[in-house]
């Protein structure tokens, strides 16, 4: 059940997170067209960078409707690959923009005199950092599973940095050592949210299953007490009790049988105790005030030692290997037509 939840949250969190990343590439990609066809100096990366961001915007589109356009929903395995299919894109739609704006910055210091440059590894390092964070906010990633996302993509751009740029080696050292810290924020927001989901959802379920199973054992109360018989209140006889388990349901039962031998009224009383409490407890009296429906159901005027004695049969039989037992009590009061009461 919590597999089959976190893969409904994934795929929502990851349709979510390609229409934010369409959104970004959209606006993205108006800044860059009035940098380019504005006049302003973008450099060499400024057509190319507005040409990735375009391309994004279709790249990012294509698994939002792969998601909520397939009838049948995809596996979560399926997901994951889309997942850092599209968080690699967007850094790289992220990286390039940020070096077209590192020219851009380069260019401004040198036509106001000041000289310098501007290297690719700071906006490397902020492109990717923002990629990976954003997509641990959004997409319920497990930890594993971020980590993967931005490892291999750290290997490669920090292989880069070292043989392709002209930064001084300690930078370029500290550059790589960076990029492959830059994911360790977002694997830890994705370890918070994941226990913390793990969690809200055990509760959750244990909120349900108590609720359930309060409400199965209120009804097999009403079940069990329906068992017990009636107050008997007539001119010659008059029988009450008060019935209180110590559990909602438990092992105590009563059983009355009432009936008329010429001008003589019996009423038979059998009280049972069985071993335990709760629901197995009153699985067995069902089971015993069935027996006791059919004893004296075949012959009315059983009399109470008979009556145990086949109770205590039934019981040997049925019961007794599986270590359940009962305690009985069974009496017989007699009333003739003069009144007078006779206790078996």
């Amino acid at each position: 059940a919590l597999a089959g939840e976190q893969d409904r949250w994934l795929r929502r969190r990851f349709a979510m997170y390609c229409a934010v990343l369409c959104a970004i590439s959209a606006v993205t990609s108006a800044v860059l067209a009035f940098g380019v066809f504005g006049g302003s100096s973008t450099g060499r990366l400024g057509p190319m960078a507005l040409i990735c961001s375009l391309l994004a915007v279709m790249i990012y589109a294509a698994p939002l409707l792969f998601i909520t356009r397939r009838r049948r929903p995809p596996s979560r395995r399926t997901i994951l690959r889309l997942s850092d299919a599209v968080t690699l894109a967007f850094a790289a739609a992220v990286i390039v923009p940020s070096g077209a704006l590192s020219d851009m910055a380069t260019s401004a210091l040198r036509a106001s005199g000041q000289g310098g440059a501007i290297g690719p590894m700071g906006p490397w390092f902020l492109g990717f950092f923002s990629s990976h964070l954003l997509a641990c906010l959004i997409i319920p990633w497990r930890p594993r599973e971020a980590a993967i996302s931005y490892l291999p993509i750290s290997l490669v751009i920090g292989l880069i940095s070292l043989t392709a740029t002209t930064d001084p080696l300690d930078v370029r050292i500290i550059g790589v050592v960076a990029l492959l810290l830059v994911g360790v924020p977002g694997m830890a927001i994705c370890a918070l949210r994941h226990s913390r989901f793990s969690r809200r959802f055990h509760l959750s379920t244990l909120a349900d299953y108590y609720e359930e199973t309060t409400q199965e054992l209120t009804s097999a109360r009403r079940l069990h007490e329906a068992l017990l018989p009636a107050p008997i209140r007539t001119p010659r006889l008059s029988a009450s009790y008060a019935y209180e388990p110590m559990r909602a349901i438990g092992g105590d039962s009563l059983y009355f049988h009432r009936h008329e031998a010429g001008s003589t009224t019996a009423l038979t009383c059998v009280l049972v105790d069985v071993t335990g409490h709760g629901v197995p407890a009153a699985l067995t009296v069902h089971r015993l005030h069935g027996e006791l429906e059919r004893i004296f159901g075949e012959r009315p005027e059983t009399d109470p030692g008979d009556a145990l004695a086949k109770l205590n049969t039934y019981v040997h039989v049925t019961l007794a290997k599986h270590s359940v037992y009962a305690t009985a009590f069974c009496v017989r009061c007699e009333v003739n037509a003069e009144g007078r009461a006779t206790l078996r």
